[in-house]
């Protein structure tokens, strides 16, 4: 469910009140007054009660609010965080055993302007972009034989800087093509990352790249079996400081893959794959409809407030 006050509340109350009067019970009826976030909804019933969230948005539907969930793209009920007693919980940390993982930014693609988050560059035609209001998604349509940059902006509309690890919610076209979640856009390379890419002869398949397509290694044809949908969901996991592997794990439809690639040469003062840069999406000849885009970053400092939107 992505947003909508629970008004369940409301009845509740309505009906206690009905039974106090009819049993002359007293006091049985919901502490309506407990609102510990302030946001007029009891915390009860409230899906963040000591974290402000009028929409009550639950986009994995765990019954954990957006705003307090921590794994917001991965359900997690129990938001257990036992594997290093991080901000992030283990059902969706990069670094399950190494503490320091921040979770930076979290995008349902909800804003009727998409340019006012995203900095978007063509190697060729514009791209169209569509902001789907109802859905609460935004639909990116890539000219053929281009390549298409959404790189994500923070609070102040700079580009976001780091390596990052990340997840990516979408619905591809059935066309020729690649969607990239993008760790770290460094020009000329395309930093780090996971793709997923469509020919109309083979299917869909996965990769894992360092540095560009060029570097990577990608899952033969096709992506296990031929899916029958296009919708992909994709986790990118970075190295650590004894683990220089790229990660991915793609799901596609029903078929589910897990594929990596060793980065030859780790240092980040010497690769380019590893520097610094700007996460995103790429979009190669691809038209893809958005849903929503998690980037964590691990840092030794406390985590700032994460960028909602």
């Amino acid at each position: 469910m992505r947003s909508g006050v629970p008004m369940r509340w409301l009845l509740l109350a309505v009906l206690a009140t009905g039974c106090n009067e009819v049993y002359g019970i007293e006091e049985t009826q919901p502490k309506l007054e407990d609102d510990t976030d302030k946001d007029d909804i009891p915390n009860l019933f409230d899906n963040c009660p000591t974290t402000s969230n009028t929409d009550q948005a639950d986009i994995d539907e765990d019954t954990v609010g957006d705003r307090c969930d921590n794994c917001p793209l991965t359900p997690n009920l129990d938001q257990a965080v036992t594997g290093d007693s991080d901000l992030i919980g283990d059902a969706c940390d990069p670094h399950p055993v190494t503490a320091g993982d921040c979770l930076v930014l979290f995008d349902t693609f909800g804003s009727p302007d998409i340019l006012a988050h995203w900095t978007v560059s063509s190697s060729g035609a514009q791209p169209v972009l569509e902001a789907n209001i109802d859905s609460g998604t935004a639909t990116v349509v890539t000219p053929p034989n281009t390549t298409v940059f959404l790189l994500a902006r923070d609070e102040a509309g700079a580009p976001l800087d780091g390596v990052f690890d990340g997840q990516l919610n979408a619905l591809l076209s059935v066309s020729d093509g690649a969607v990239y979640l993008v760790s770290n856009a460094v020009a000329p390379s395309m930093g780090y990352g996971c793709a997923v890419t469509w020919d109309m002869t083979f299917g869909f398949r996965a990769c894992a790249y360092v540095g560009g397509p060029g570097d990577s290694i990608c899952s033969p044809y096709p992506l296990l079996n031929v899916p029958v949908s296009s919708s992909v969901s994709m986790r990118l996991t970075s190295e650590t400081a004894t683990d220089e592997f790229t990660r991915c794990r793609m799901e596609v439809g029903f078929a589910v893959g897990n594929y990596e690639v060793w980065d030859p040469t780790p240092m980040r003062t010497s690769s380019p794959s590893r520097e610094s840069g700007a996460p995103g999406i790429r979009l190669y000849s691809m038209t893809a409809t958005l849903d929503s885009i998690a980037l964590y970053r691990s840092q030794p400092t406390a985590c700032a407030p994460t960028i909602y939107r």
